[in-house]
């Protein structure tokens, strides 16, 4: 039963560091864009304004897979290591269920999360 519980705290906390590793990532490709097509206000508001909520969908997506496959990766050796029973297979579950929970977060806080973004659609009065 302790090395259940033990695989799960794992699992779980990898889980976590993917996400974390997902902010780098976002911010560093913000950044690129900022520098390959030198960003301004204007630009950034006028790119946050026509894009459509499928494509901030698939960039969060994206920017999420990415860490969550390295940090696989990594719980692959780490679970072949500690000698897990079927390494590839448990890192290969890291990663759909990490993409069901995100799924299942997206889901239930969508609404919230388009009225935030939609937000950046109004131009800010005062």
């Amino acid at each position: 039963m302790g090395r259940l519980v033990n695989a799960v705290i794992l699992f779980y906390a990898l889980e976590k560091l993917a996400v974390l590793l997902s902010v780098p990532l976002l911010l560093g490709a913000v950044w690129l864009k900022f520098k390959v097509h030198h960003m301004d206000g204007d630009k950034w508001e006028q790119y946050f304004r026509t894009m459509p909520n499928r494509k901030y969908t698939a960039l969060f997506f994206v920017f999420y897979t990415i860490p969550l496959l390295a940090v696989a990766g990594i719980a692959f050796l780490l679970y072949r290591h500690f000698q897990f029973p079927e390494p590839a297979l448990t890192a290969l579950l890291l990663v759909v269920l990490g993409e069901l929970r995100a799924v299942r977060k997206l889901d239930e806080h969508k609404a919230e999360l388009w009225a935030k973004l939609r937000k950046l659609d109004r131009p800010q009065t005062g």
